[in-house]
Formats: structure tokens, C-alpha cells, sequence
């Protein structure tokens, strides 16, 4: 189509526009509609060409744009944009489109463009962002660049890589012997195989991704992030670059490119933008090729967490506090990979750092820049190890010390040396929870006795993801869950549970961040004397939970019912507690004795009604404005769930138990008997069905009918009739009585 002509559906295209404004003359667009078409390689947009042929410049354009269209001009580079805001846009979408959201209110995001005559830009912001109003703004070229380049770390629009090129990307084990290997793969910064490194490591910067899995499969590589400790699949690349792209992973790693037998392990380091990590990367042979790891150690140079920050709550962080105030001794804190534990430390030894203490820190990678604290990284190349590190700290007159990791038994030994000579140290061990950390000990060969003198305190931690600030609802709690928990609906006050059913903010997830989850043991001198008894972990653990210590578990579900995280988090995450069931079913047995009165009969108790729960609508729909509608609608006592799929309504069917289903009659590919079969077939009790369609005449009533519809009503409906024929429909059930009109 000729850009002078109207584009469909009365939206006029930029040429058009521009020669309506007198910003150009019908032969200069003449002129830059054929430029365009001759370029060579990348298609240059409109805009781009008219200013590079000198016709205009960008400010006219976009001031054109601007009072053509009736949309406000802004000055990006003196505007201040929300971290909420950026968020609600997925960066490659922002890219891609070279967009910028600038406000969001009330559900109303205003983008920037260059270009706000692109409607597929417009229909693309919509669709990633799940929001049915969508503004523009106008902002010159330059301006939109930049802003993306300084929001979202990449080039705009057609301006480079898919995610946007690493600043530097540099291997520490890549030196000068390593050139030579860098020219059979690859050096020119923008070969293909290079620009598809940048951007699968840019991302992972940018999309706060802890490990990038790159994983060969029979047909094509598939490229995942482990994101708040899930993995998620973002990109797959096509078989045929799976060797160079491993290759110059390698090269970058300090590894072997000629071995692909064994497995291999390497390092380096990225930066991007303010953004830096040191990478540890892994390499092992599978059946379709070797997989590659790349496990991002971020550089963190802002202020570390405090202890309240990672989620100590007020009695643990006492009992914590008491610990690192003692002039001597050793703190471990115990966890898997990846559960935050370094991120603790850093929160103990800030809140004891001061002018008159040396505290030195021996680490492999320091995460973290502390001021007043000497930090020193592990370079197991030149001979700085763990072990020797330690014996040289001990040199440096410290008051306290933190080794990263206790990794092997010559680096406990001089650990526990070091807390009995008059020194604070602090470290983490890998366990599964706190009390098997002297087991742990043990087995590296340390002696009961060297850990009774020198063990003061144990903190073990999981990382448990935290319902989106944006989306997160009250909902009740899911029975299976509670079961798998070993816990009653009775036992627990449920009013405070939250969950989220994904955004834009929150990558349709519906979490967004994490909060730790402890457990903290205090070695009394009745542990003391079962550690030299060389007690089981079991009678540890019944002792540390005797003298106070509250489960992991324990300490999630508090969390949980307060909002913080959610139950499937806490069943996910923490290791099983046998006493939490106990406890709780003692709890509820002593509060139900309380409340009873002593005259109470036992005919009384059984007349007494648990509390209803609002009715649960399932809106089945490819048009998910409708859902929206609906759930405003229904909002006052209902509980309103959506499926735009017909596979993904018949798994809530089957797991969010509906009593009620609002489905569209005219849904794609889709025959309405079998439908509303298959629906009822998924339910676990008697379903009914409340059938939409566009179409109000006999024929589509009578389709309804034949289908089996419990009840019919047509698109667009109004409010009083929505709640009327679900109320209607509904009060049919005995089970459900009372329900709102």
C-alpha cells in the first residue's frame, strides 16, 4: 500500500501525515518511499530515512506527528519514568517497537513512540502487556533510543541485537593464549553467533535470571533462565548454531572448544551497562550435545540488606544479633545453591562493621563492596584457595572474619581454629537444614569436641517467592495444599493469604521477588553435650526445636498467613516438619477446649456451620475483555476465574473446581456439544453451564439448547443481567444458597 493513502480502519501512515503538515513536499516523500526501498540490508523505517536525506529533522517530525494526530509531544530525557512502569512492558517487546512506557494509571498506560502510526506496534504493547487501554505519546527518535537504551539496557527498535549488545563481555580465563581460538569461532562483534551470546547474557541481566541453561535437543537448542528460582524457557535457537554458540561460550569460559567427551568447568565475568556478574560455567556431554550452565554471580554495588530485609523476623533477628555481638566463636548459615545465603552474611557483617574493628572477607566471587571491609577473591590459579586465604587472614590482626564457603575439611579445620582464638568468623555449609549442619562437620572429618567449642550459632534458609505487589488478591486456602502441609482448615486463621494471578509487572507469573525463609539454632549446653555424644540428627533437631528453634516450615507458613509468600511456595521449598502437624492439632484441640463452654452439648457443636465461601465463575473466552467485564462485574460475592483456551479451562475444571462456567458459544475450532461434554466430564460434581454468543436469535438459542447449556445470555450483556442469570443459574444448586443478585 502507498504510505499516502489512509491506512485501514482511518489510522493515516507517517508519510501522509507529514505532508498534511507541510513537514514535507509530495516529491520529497517521493523521494525517501524510494530510497527506502533500495536500501540494502536492514529496512530503515520512514522517519529515519527523511532525516538522513536532510528533509527534516527529527524534532519537526515528531512535533508534526504530534499536532496531525492530537497526541501530546514528550521530552523523554527530562522526564522521570517509574521502575512499576517500565516493568509492565517486557523488555524485547520494548525493543523491538522501540516503545517506552511512560505512565500507568487506573489500568491506562501511556507509551512513547517515534512512530505512533504503527499500529502493529500498538497491537503488540497491548497483547504483552494484557491491557486493553493503551495510549501514545509522541518523542523523537533520538529520545526513544536513548530511554530504551538507559531502561531496558539495549538498542531500540531495529538499531542491533534482539535484547540489545553486552557493553563488554570479557573472560578472565580468556588471555592472550586464547586468540587464536577466538578467531575459528568468531571474533567480529557483529557475527551472528556473537550478537546471539550478547543478547541471551543481556537478558539474563536484565530479567534478574540466576542461571542460564542452554540445553541441545534432538531438533533445536533450548535457551532457559532460572528466574526467582524457576526455570522458564525463552528463546530456542535453531540446530545448526548449537556448535558455534556452545563454542563461544567456552572460548569466553577459559575452556577446551576440542573437548566434547568430558565434562568441563570455566569462568568469566560480563558487564552491561551499570550491570556486572562473574560467571561460573559447566559443560557436560548428553545425547544431543553438551549442555552448558552459566550460573550469574552479580556484582552488587549498592548498600547490602539489613537483617529485617532478608526476612528475619523480630525474635530470630535478636537471637542473631546476640550471636554476632560475642567477641569470638563461628556462625554458619546453611542452604542449598542459590537460597541467599551469602546475601545473610553480608547482612551480619553490616550490622557490626565499625571504625575500630578489622574485618576481612575471603570470597569467590565478592558479590558485594562493603566500605570498611577488606575483601579479598579467591584465585585458585595463582594458589589463593579457602584454606589459604584463611591462614593468611589470621595474619592480619582481624577481629572478624567471613570465609564464603566451607568447602573442604582443611578450610573447617582452620575455621573452627580461627573462632577459638579470639576471633568472629562467619561462613556458609551446604545442608538441608540447620541441626544436620554438625553432622556435616562431622563427616569433614572435624571432631565433636573442636565444634562444641567453637559452634555458636546455626542459620539454615530457603528462598520462597513473594505474591506480586500488583496483582496479588486475598484467596483461601487450597485444601490439598494444606493437607500436603499436614495441616486442617480450622487449624489455621487464612483470612490473611494472598496470591497472584499474573501481570504485566509480574511476567504473568504472579510473583515477583523472593523473601527468606529461616530456621535459627542456638547451641545450648544441652546440644553441646549431645554434638560430643555424637548424637543422631534427629535427637538435634528435637533438642534445637526444645530450646526454641522454629522450623523453616514453620517460619514460611507465618509468612504465608501474613501475606508474604504463599503456601505452595512454603510446600515447594522447605523440608518437611512431622512437628508442625503436631503442633498445630495440639494448638487447635486446646483453643477449641478454651472457647467451649463447660455446659456445651455435644448436639450443639455438630449444628454449628462452617463459613460459606463466595461462588467460583470460570469465564471461558478468547477474548479476555470479556473475563475483565465480567470480574468487574461479579467483583461484589463472587469469585471470578478466566481461561482464554479451551485445554487451559478444562484444567481449572478440574483443579479450581468451579460451580459455576461462563463460556463463549462461538470459541474457535470448537464444537459446543462436545465442549460443554467435556467441560462436565473434567468436574468432579454436577456443572452448570452458562452459555455467551454474539448472537441473539433462535437459531443460536436453540444451538445452546441442544448443547446442553444450563442457561443462555448474549454479548454485550449488562451488568443486572449478568448477575442475574448467574444468580439464577446458580441458586439451582443445593449446595449453594443466599447468593448475591
Amino acid at each position: 500500500m502507498d504510505p499516502r493513502v489512509g491506512a485501514p480502519g482511518g489510522r493515516r501512515r507517517l508519510g501522509e501525515v507529514l505532508v498534511a503538515g507541510n513537514v514535507l513536499s509530495e516529491a520529497q516523500l517521493d523521494e525517501a518511499l524510494r530510497t527506502q526501498r533500495e536500501d540494502k540490508g536492514r529496512r530503515r523505517r520512514l522517519g529515519e530515512v527523511i532525516t538522513a536525506l536532510g528533509f527534516a529533522d527529527e524534532v519537526q517530525i515528531a512535533r508534526a506527528l504530534s499536532d496531525q494526530l492530537g497526541l501530546p509531544f514528550l521530552d523523554l530525557g527530562s522526564m522521570p519514568i517509574a521502575d512499576e512502569t517500565l516493568a509492565i512492558l517486557p523488555r524485547n517487546v520494548a525493543l523491538r517497537h522501540g516503545a517506552v512506557p511512560v505512565t500507568l494509571a487506573h489500568d491506562v498506560l501511556t507509551v512513547a513512540l517515534a512512530d505512533p502510526t504503527n499500529v502493529l506496534a500498538l497491537d503488540d504493547i497491548r497483547l504483552a502487556t494484557k491491557l486493553a487501554s493503551v495510549r501514545t505519546a509522541v518523542a523523537t527518535a533520538s529520545d526513544v533510543q536513548e530511554a530504551v537504551n538507559r531502561y531496558y539496557g539495549g538498542t531500540a527498535a531495529g538499531g542491533g541485537d534482539t535484547f540489545g549488545a553486552l557493553a563488554d563481555v570479557e573472560g578472565l580465563e580468556a588471555g592472550e593464549e586464547r586468540e587464536e581460538e577466538l578467531e575459528q569461532v568468531g571474533d567480529v562483534d557483529d557475527a551472528p553467533v556473537v550478537r546471539l551470546v550478547n543478547a541471551i547474557m543481556g537478558e539474563a541481566l536484565h530479567s534478574r535470571a540466576s542461571d542460564i541453561h542452554i540445553e541441545p535437543q534432538e531438533r533445536d537448542v533450548r535457551v532457559r533462565y532460572r528466574i526467582d528460582g524457576l526455570l522458564r524457557e525463552v528463546t530456542v535457537v535453531p540446530k545448526p548454531i548449537q556448535g558455534p554458540l556452545i563454542s563461544r561460550i567456552k572460548i569466553l569460559s577459559g575452556m577446551d572448544i576440542s573437548e566434547r567427551r568430558k565434562p568441563q568447568d570455566g569462568r568469566g565475568r560480563i558487564k552491561l551497562d551499570r550491570l556486572e556478574a562473574d560467571t561460573r560455567v559447566s559443560s557436560m556431554p548428553t545425547m544431543n550435545g553438551e549442555t552448558i550452565v552459566i550460573r550469574l554471580l552479580r556484582k552488587e554495588t549498592e548498600k547490602a540488606k539489613t537483617l529485617a530485609e532478608v526476612g528475619l523476623d523480630e525474635r530470630d533477628r535478636q537471637v542473631v544479633e546476640r550471636a554476632l555481638a560475642e567477641p569470638q566463636g563461628l556462625i554458619l548459615i546453611t542452604g542449598p545453591t542459590g537460597s541467599s545465603k551469602t546475601s545473610s552474611l553480608y547482612a551480619g557483617l553490616a550490622s557490626v562493621i565499625r571504625p575500630d574493628i578489622n574485618v576481612v572477607t575471603l570470597e569467590d566471587p565478592v558479590e558485594y563492596q562493603m566500605r570498611g571491609v577488606n575483601q579479598v577473591q579467591i584465585n585458585e590459579r595463582v594458589g589463593l584457595t579457602f584454606a589459604s586465604g584463611l591462614r593468611t587472614i589470621l595474619r592480619q590482626d582481624p577481629d572478624i572474619v567471613m570465609v564464603g564457603e566451607i568447602r573442604d575439611p582443611e578450610t573447617a579445620s582452620i575455621a573452627m581454629q580461627a573462632s577459638m582464638t579470639g576471633h568472629l568468623v562467619l561462613s556458609t555449609l551446604h545442608t538441608n537444614d540447620a541441626p544436620a549442619a554438625v553432622s556435616r562437620l562431622i563427616d569433614m572429618g572435624v571432631e565433636p569436641f573442636l565444634i562444641t567449642s567453637s559452634l555458636t550459632l546455626v542459620v539454615g534458609q530457603r528462598l520462597a517467592r513473594v505474591p506480586c505487589s500488583k496483582c496479588s488478591e486475598p484467596v483461601e486456602a487450597d485444601p490439598r495444599t494444606l493437607e500436603l502441609l499436614g495441616l486442617d482448615p480450622g487449624q489455621i486463621d487464612a483470612s490473611g493469604l494472598r496470591k497472584g494471578p499474573g501481570c504485566g509487572f509480574c511476567a504473568q507469573t504472579g510473583y515477583q521477588g523472593r523473601i527468606g525463609l529461616f530456621e535459627v539454632v542456638r547451641v545450648t549446653r544441652k546440644l553441646q553435650e549431645l554434638i560430643v555424644a555424637r548424637a543422631t540428627e534427629v535427637a538435634l533437631k528435637e533438642e534445637a526445636v526444645a530450646g526454641g528453634m522454629r522450623s523453616m516450615r514453620a517460619d514460611g507458613l507465618a509468612k504465608a498467613l501474613a501475606g508474604g509468600t504463599t503456601l505452595e511456595e512454603v510446600l515447594r521449598v522447605t523440608p518437611p516438619d512431622p512437628d508442625l502437624a503436631r503442633r498445630a492439632r495440639r494448638a487447635s484441640r486446646a483453643a477449641t477446649a478454651d472457647a467451649a463452654p463447660a455446659d456445651a452439648a455435644p448436639a450443639q457443636a455438630q449444628v454449628a456451620q462452617p463459613p460459606k465461601t463466595p461462588p467460583k465463575v470460570l469465564v471461558l473466552d478468547d477474548d479476555h475483555a470479556i473475563a475483565e467485564v465480567a470480574a468487574a462485574v461479579l467483583v461484589d460475592g463472587y469469585e471470578v476465574v478466566a481461561a482464554g483456551q479451551v485445554d487451559e479451562g478444562l484444567r481449572m475444571v478440574a483443579s479450581e473446581h468451579p460451580d459455576l462456567v461462563l463460556v463463549d458459544l462461538d470459541l474457535p475450532g470448537t464444537d459446543p456439544v462436545q465442549l460443554l461434554a467435556r467441560l462436565r466430564e473434567a468436574a468432579t460434581r454436577e456443572l452448570p453451564v452458562l452459555v455467551m454468543s454474539a448472537s441473539d436469535d433462535r437459531h443460536t438459542r436453540d444451538r445452546a439448547a441442544a448443547a446442553g447449556a444450563t442457561g443462555f445470555i448474549p454479548k454485550p450483556f449488562g451488568e443486572a443481567q449478568l448477575r442475574g442469570e448467574v444468580a439464577a443459574v446458580l441458586q439451582r444448586r443445593p449446595a449453594l444458597v443466599d447468593h448475591p443478585a
